[in-house]
């Protein structure tokens, strides 16, 4: 998969076991129910698989390539 983020992106991507422990104010992921040890402080973005379509409360992600479109959105009601 290619990328319009390149080495700037990469280095702003963290992976971690318990995502509730990373702040944040966005978090995409395909999975469709996220624990841990934390109350998350990021809405979760899901991106789009066909185990996860009965998610239907959160934001959904289909396409990578429409990353900006779903996130800028999402970024923008976290600032305010």
């Amino acid at each position: 998969m290619r990328s319009t983020w390149g080495a700037a992106g990469a280095n702003r991507v963290i992976l971690a076991h318990d995502k509730t422990l990373v702040r944040g104010d966005v978090l995409i992921d395909d999975k469709p129910g996220i624990t841990g040890n934390m109350t998350p402080s990021w809405t979760h973005l899901v991106f789009d698989q066909s185990y996860n379509r009965t998610l239907t409360e959160a934001p959904r992600l289909q396409e990578w390539k429409d990353w900006e479109a779903a996130l800028y959105p999402l970024l923008e009601m976290a600032a305010a």
